[in-house]
Parts: structure tokens; sequence; C-alpha cells
């Protein structure tokens, strides 16, 4: 669950820490991230908004709204404005609204045809990622916000143009906006004397505000702003309520040592790939790389302190290992070879991880390894798997085979139909040239790839990352080849099924685009740790937000018009055979299961 206060809950309003508080009450097994300017980027998968706020005037209101889209394109989840009141649990209510896999309460007003103070959407759903495609596209040139709406009615023309969305919105339960907004309505200042007064209405969400003036004298219980103040679980409003580690603290003052980044002398692009995710991690929170240095042959001569996320993977150890004392060592998805290397594993080796202990590895080997001599460590995944889940692309059609053995090739089912073959593998070992051509290829598979047919971790673990239909096929290789590719593929097994070229042949494998919104979240949120932790994290610069009255709430110079498109929306709905129960083959056969997926507590790595 996500809610947004930019200031942070301890400046908030009362009747927000109230509204807070009421989500956490209710909802014990969830996890509630509460985000503020500290820990926002912690959680957002790309640049895109802290890019929009330094160009453009974009007010607090409409970051929000980019935000939420942002967020449960990425993850899935629900969002709950951070003035919005709980008063029953959400799996009491809320599962049965939620079979085709997205929810809002509808009509909030004339010109309105959807509410976006409560969504409920699966990471990816067409209707979430078509109408945060739309927000991103109604802010393409544009300085600033023409009307306080926007979103909302970005909503509406996509129903109007997009028939696919107007469908699965047509299978969405109706629950009207009214009732969850009579009790603002009503006003909080309002005297409260009897109790069929809408605050005690069986509606499980009450849509307030914090736009009112706070009485000088204490609040008592006659009121409505009493009552909800009265009913929140917390016996003090002033409670703060900050989730999680990430971006929680105070930011030192004290400068950082500089972060450098690698230089990889290799023609497996799928090097590079790893390389980029975690530099696009690191720019995410505003870090510049200073300089820098060769993997495999410069970490243990580094003369100056420095920062260095040891991500990816290290087989070149001799006379290079461990890094120097003077590296400040980051083990953030660490995959070593120590068959290639007995360095790797050397004493000296070992009590160098004790020291930057805990050792986050890329795959389950490698951890194994490290914790057969003492060493603690966990398992984080690929920083591969950072990637954001994509906007689908009007080209993306084609089919892509990547492997580095063309003989792939002989074990393509007969209806594959056309197809490119990609190896990554490139014809320099130039690092920079090499970073080019991996950026190229990422950019292809996310605007191109209807499909992809791998052997490659690099390619298999980008592509589930971007949201891509993906299938993964062990490489063709020799018995001690298959053995090494079981321990580079140890966690990539735990995500989606691997198989044999038998099985692609026959047409067996299984195309699978896998939930990995826990793992993304447990990368990102070392990374703003570990910055944190160093004194190298960035705020979200909400100082550059425009004045939240340059666009007062509710303003409009476009009723008429906009009344009118909502009135021919609904026309058009209402004209429109909807069923009762859709169907579960409507949306793919994981809808039914989306529910227990969001509902589950995502468990940090620490």
């Amino acid at each position: 669950m996500w809610l947004l206060w930019l200031q942070g809950t301890e400046a908030a309003p009362p009747i927000v820490q109230a509204c807070v508080e009421s989500w956490r009450h209710h909802n014990p097994g969830w996890e509630i991230v509460v985000l503020d300017a500290s820990n926002l980027r912690s959680y957002l998968p790309t640049r895109r908004l802290v890019d929009l706020v330094e160009t453009s005037a974009v007010t607090p209101a409409s970051l929000s709204d980019l935000v939420r889209f942002e967020l449960l394109h990425e993850y899935g989840g629900v969002w709950v404005d951070a003035t919005t009141f709980c008063t029953r649990p959400l799996d009491a209510w809320l599962p049965p609204c939620v079979d085709e896999g997205f929810f809002a309460f509808e009509r909030p007003d004339v010109d309105r045809h959807v509410s976006t103070w409560f969504l409920a959407s699966a990471g990816g759903h067409p209707l979430i990622t078509e109408w945060y495609r739309r927000a991103l596209e109604y802010w393409e040139g544009r300085s600033a916000a023409d009307e306080y709406f926007w979103a909302h009615y970005c909503f509406t023309e996509m129903l109007l143009e997009n028939a696919d969305c107007r469908e699965r919105w047509a299978h969405v339960p109706r629950r009207s906006a009214d009732e969850p907004q009579q009790a603002r309505r009503a006003g909080l200042h309002a005297r409260v004397d009897r109790s069929d007064h809408p605050i005690w209405s069986p509606t499980p969400v009450h849509k307030l505000t914090h736009r009112f003036p706070m009485p000088t004298r204490p609040v008592t219980g006659t009121t409505l702003l009493g009552h909800v103040l009265q009913m929140s679980p917390t016996s003090s409003p002033s409670v703060t309520m900050t989730e999680g580690r990430s971006g929680a603290g105070p930011f030192r003052a004290a400068p950082a040592r500089p972060v450098r980044g690698f230089s990889l002398t290799t023609s497996n692009v799928g090097d590079h790939v790893q390389a980029i995710a975690l530099e696009r991690l690191l720019d995410l929170h505003g870090v510049e790389i200073v300089g820098r240095v060769d993997r495999d042959a410069e970490l243990d001569s580094v003369t100056e302190p420095c920062t260095i996320f040891l991500a990816g993977w290290f087989k070149h150890g001799d006379g290079n290992w461990p890094p120097a004392a003077v590296v400040d060592a980051v083990y953030l998805s660490f995959h070593m070879r120590p068959h290639q290397s007995a360095a790797l594993l050397s004493d000296e080796a070992i009590e160098h991880y004790r020291r930057h202990e805990p050792v986050y590895g890329r795959d389950q080997f490698t951890v194994d390894r490290l914790r057969a001599e003492g060493v603690r460590s966990e398992v984080s995944n690929c920083a591969a798997t950072t990637f954001p889940r994509r906007l689908i692309s009007p080209d993306a059609g084609k089919v892509f085979v990547v492997s580095r053995d063309r003989r792939i090739l002989e074990h393509l089912p007969p209806d594959i139909g056309e197809y490119e073959y990609v190896t990554q593998y490139a014809p320099t070992s130039d690092h920079d040239a090499n970073m080019a051509i991996a950026g190229g290829l990422l950019d292809r598979y996310r605007t191109e790839a209807r499909l992809v047919i791998t052997s490659l971790l690099h390619c298999a673990l980008p592509s589930i990352a971007m949201g891509i239909p993906t299938v993964v096929v062990w490489p063709i290789n020799s018995r001690a080849g298959q053995a090494s590719d079981r321990e580079r593929f140890s966690t990539l097994s735990s995500l989606v099924p691997i198989h044999t070229m038998e099985q692609l042949r026959q047409g067996e494998a299984r195309v699978v685009t896998p939930d990995i919104a826990s793992t993304k979240l447990g990368l990102r949120r070392l990374v703003a740790d570990s910055l944190s932790d160093r004194g190298a994290s960035r705020p979200f610069p909400v100082e550059l937000l425009a004045d939240p009255t340059s666009l007062p709430p509710g303003s409009s110079h476009h009723s008429d018009e906009r009344r009118a498109l909502e009135a021919e929306l609904r026309r058009r709905l209402d004209g429109e055979v909807r069923a009762s129960h859709p169907s579960v083959s409507r949306v793919g056969p994981d809808r039914r299961s989306w529910w227990g997926r969001i509902s589950r507590r995502i468990r940090p790595f620490r």
C-alpha cells in the first residue's frame, strides 16, 4: 500500500496522521509504504519525475498523480491518499472488486469518471499502464498543467479512444465515489449529534481533506473532525508514521566519498547490461560517478578513498583481489567464479568480505559459497532485474532469439514465424563502445519485442524486468559447462522455468512474465540505504515544485467541454454489454492470484 506526504508525517496535520494510522491499524498484514521527500527516490523506477520537476512547473498535487501512476504501473498494489480514512480492513471488502486486476471508485463528480484518491492495480495492468502513458504524454512539451483535474480527464479520454481499455473498465465492479465523500462534503467542523451521520456509513473508506482551518480551541467529539480523531487507533494524532529504513533518517551534511564505477574489458555485452542497471540506480539518486576502475586489473591498486558498488561477475581475481583497503566496497549483486580464480576465496578475501558484511549475492550459488566460509550473505538477485517495466510500444511485435550459440536456431519450433537473432557479444572489448551497444539492445527489446527467446542470463533478466514475455532455455554446453550454468542460473530458475532445447523444439516451452516487484523493491532499497549510510543520498527536489495555489483545486476553464465528454462516455458505457463476473481467461491465468500476491507482505532484505 502506497501513501504520500511530501513533508513527512511528522510535519503533517493531525487529520493526515490519523488517516495514515487508520490504514496501519486495520491492515496489519500489509506493507504500508509512507512516501515523503526523503525516501521517494528509493521507490521510483525511473528519473522521469525528477527530470519533469526540474524542467516544468509541477504542483505537489500533479506530482502525486504521477507518482501513483508510476508506482502502480511498476509494482502494483493499492494507492490511498494521505487524507483517506480507513474504517474496514482491505481484505474484508476489496478482493471481489479486483477480479479484473484494477479498481477505482467511479464518478466523483459530473465532469469526472473516476476518483484517484483510492486505486488498486496489478503491476502493468493495461488500464494503469495506458493511463500512465497518457499522463506522461500530457506533460510532453508542457511547462504547467492547464487544469487541476487533468489526470482524471486523461482517464475519460482513454476510455473514449481505446476500445480495449473501455471493455476492461466495463468489467470492473462498480462502486460509487459518492458515499466515501459524504463526510467531507458535510464539513469537518460540522456538529455531529446523530448516529446516521455519514461518518458512520458502511463505506470502508472516507475521503477527507486537510484543506480547512484548524480550530484554536481543543477539538471535541461533538464535531466531525473530533469524531475522526477519536476513531483513530492511535492515542496521539502526532505519532510519527514513517515506513521502513530507506530514506527514513536525516541526511548527513558531511561530504561523502566519491563513487567510482567500473570499466569492463570484455566482449560479453551482458556484463555491460549489469553495469548500465547499476549506473541507472545511482543516477536516480543523483550520484555522479567519478572515474572508473578496471574490474579485472585495478581494484587492488586504488590509492584514493572511494566507494565502489561491486555488482556483477567477478572471475579474474588473481593479483587483483581483494580490493584495496581504501575502497569502501558495497557488495550489491555479487557473483564469483572461484573455479576460475582461487583468490576469490583466499584467506585475505574472506577477511575482506567480513569487513564489508553483509555481502549481497546475485545468486544462491555465490551466497552458499560465502556462507560456507562464515561470511554473512544474502541473495539480492541481479541488478539487471531493476530495469523499469516498459510502457508497451505500438511497434512491439518482433520475436528476438538471443544466444551466444547460433545452434539455438536449429531448435526453434516450426511455427515461430519471423524472428531476429542477436548474439549479445560484441566485436570489440572497448568499454564505451560496448556500453553503447548494450544500451541500444535494451532499447530495442523494450520498444520492439513481442517475445524474447534466450539462453543468456543478461538477456532474460532485463527482459523479465521490463515485462516482456520471455522463454528461457539452457545453453548448449558440455557437462562441465552445464554445471556452471546451473550455478549462474541458480536464482533465475526460481523466477522462471528454464527449458531444454528439445522442449523448445517441441513447442513445450512456457512463455512467462513473472511478478518480480519484491526483487526490484529490495534492490532499490539496498542502494538507497547504502547511499544514505554514506551521506550520498539526495531527497526528492520538492523545493522545485510549483506553488500549489497556482492551480486551485477544482478550477477548470473547460468544465462545459469536460462534462460533455463525460456524458458521452457514460452513454457509450451504458450502451455496451457488461458482464457481472468476467471470465478468468480475459486477462490471463495469473489474474485470480493477483490479490494473493499484493496482499502478502513484501519482506525487505534486512
